[in-house]
Order: C-alpha cells, then structure tokens, then sequence
C-alpha cells in the first residue's frame, strides 16, 4: 500500500485447496504507487467472486514487471474486469515478459456482452485529481513521460471475457492517444467474447478490444 511499497514473488505456484469454492476478494492487490516483481509463478485454478485474481494500479512511481508468470483456468464469476485488471493512472511502467494466459474465464451472466473486459487483461487508463500532474482547474493532466506499458512474448490462449477475449483497453481518447502501449510477438489463439455467443451484435473483440468512450473497436 501507497507509493513506497514494494514487493517480489519469484518461483512460487499459487492454488486453491478446493478450487470449487469461490474468494470474496483479492487474491492479489497493489494500491497505487507501489512496485511489484513477480518471475517465474503460476496462478492455477483460483475461482473469485466478483473481483480480480490480480489486481495492480499503478501511478507515477510504480514499476510493476511480471515476468515468466503463467495464469491458467482462473475463473470470475459476475466480474466486472478481467483475471488481472491494471487500474493504470498517470505514469510508471508495466512490463509483462513472457507470460501466458489460458483457460482463464471472466463473464457476466448469461454472456450479456455489455461490460468491457476480456477474460485474460483488462487495462484501465484512468485520470486523478490525486495524481501530482493534475492541473487544478483544468480538469486536465500532464501524463508523465515514463508512462509505458509493454507484452513482450506473451500469449493468450483459450481465454473467454465478456465484450473481450484476451485483452480489453479502456478508457478516453485522450488517454489512449498518449498511453505507450506496445504488443511485441504476442500470440492469440482462440480467445473468444462470451457476447458472441448470445448476443452477437454487441461490439466485441475476439483477442483485442478497445473500448474508448462509448466508441468500440476490436481486433
């Protein structure tokens, strides 16, 4: 919690003893301006209500890396945001090297289609009037020139989301205009919106979905 947090999990493998039964909460959470290492960890089979199994928001000073982290057949039920949501304010930076995803499942009921999330990410851009670039006044902030988010070699196999498969950005234009968002050599392999499924003339996007102030797009 808070800016000078800090935390490293490495080599570890996270399950649940019964993985029927469902958690009320967090199984991970990092509150906004701290740093987080997580390298070689699996996340398998872990069942919420409602919430994320990762939950990270990140800010100015942050520098969040997961590395080698494998989250498999995690499952949310009722959820409002993907198996990690990155709640993303105006700086830091967030790299994901190497991790897999599969199997993972957050949708809403019946498949609705109406929330924006994907199964495996959601990415959030958000502003702040607690961030330190707030222009008081303006309604407006300077986004921080470290603001960088990377995938580099991840793949996204098999996941189910709600308006999304795989990955779900969301936030404003203006936002997404200045967020340094790169995928480099992911892989996406049948990643699907569960809306297509009973609804299929609600936006979506099978692997890659984009969700920008009521304006959708999808990849």
């Amino acid at each position: 919690h808070g800016s000078k947090a800090s935390a490293s999990i490495e080599q570890c493998a996270f399950r649940t003893v019964n993985n029927k039964l469902a958690l009320d909460k967090d199984f991970l959470s990092l509150d906004r301006g701290g740093n987080l290492t997580i390298r070689s960890t699996s996340v398998q089979k872990i069942i919420e209500n409602y919430r994320p199994v990762l939950y990270i928001v990140v800010s100015e000073k942050s520098n969040v890396i997961l590395q080698q982290v494998n989250i498999t057949s995690c499952e949310i039920f009722e959820s409002s945001s993907g198996v990690i949501h990155l709640q993303y304010y105006t700086g830091g930076t967030v790299t994901l090297d190497q991790c897999q995803f599969r199997y993972n499942i957050a949708v809403t009921y019946m498949y609705e289609g109406y929330k924006p999330f994907a199964g495996a990410l959601l990415i959030q851009l958000c502003e702040s009037s607690l961030s330190s670039s707030y222009i008081s006044g303006s309604e407006q902030q300077q986004l921080d020139s470290t603001r960088m988010l990377i995938l580099n070699n991840c793949s996204f196999d098999n996941n189910i989301g709600d308006c999304g498969g795989a990955v779900t950005v969301s936030g404003t234009r203006t936002l997404l205009q200045e967020e340094r968002l790169r995928f480099i050599r992911c892989f996406f392999e049948n990643n699907r919106a569960g809306s297509t499924i009973y609804f299929g003339y609600m936006p979506f996007g099978n692997d890659i979905y984009f969700y920008i102030n009521g304006i959708a797009s999808n990849k």
